[in-house]
């Protein structure tokens, strides 16, 4: 090999070693702060005898059935809107009750509090944190579509309407 090869052989070399094959025009992203009204957890809902619940369609094969209380509604002008949420098992009437807050922008949802159906309390989530929605998670995915595809819904009333079209 000529002397010139060696030459460009040590030069590439020293480079490598300089960066130790890292991306030096990589920038990591930005977490977004989402800034969230208060919430104060709702009176826990009667999940036999009351009037407010309308069922969720999400696919005809699905495992569970959700449903959303209708009194539980909200849109608190953070961007968000709140609901209260129960998943049923089809092949058992089991609650599963939680309070949730679905953000359209960041296509998330947070999970505040969960329900103790033995003693109709709400159980604090001790680490509510943002979570990315999925397709493979197809209640909220479709909740996510139902009322974020045409935009943030400006009210109550907006969501109502898109409940009962679906």
């Amino acid at each position: 090999m000529n002397k010139f090869a060696w030459a460009l052989l040590a030069c590439s070399s020293l480079t490598l070693a300089a960066n130790d094959g890292l991306n030096l025009h990589y920038q990591a992203p930005v977490a977004t702060v989402i800034q969230e009204a208060e919430i104060d957890l709702p009176a826990y809902p009667d999940t036999q005898n009351d009037d407010q619940w309308i069922s969720v369609y999400t696919t005809q094969t699905a495992a569970t059935v959700p449903s959303l209380h209708l009194d539980s509604l909200a849109v608190p002008g953070d961007g968000t809107i709140r609901y209260v949420l129960n998943i049923q098992p089809r092949s058992k009437k089991v609650d599963n009750l939680s309070v949730e807050a679905l953000n359209c922008k960041e296509r998330s949802y947070k999970a505040y509090a969960f329900g103790n159906t033995f003693n109709q309390t709400w159980a604090a989530n001790k680490t509510p944190k943002w979570i990315e929605i999925r397709s493979i998670d197809s209640v909220r995915h479709t909740l996510r579509k139902l009322f974020c595809d045409e935009g943030m819904p400006q009210n109550v009333e907006a969501l109502n309407l898109l409940l009962k079209k679906q």
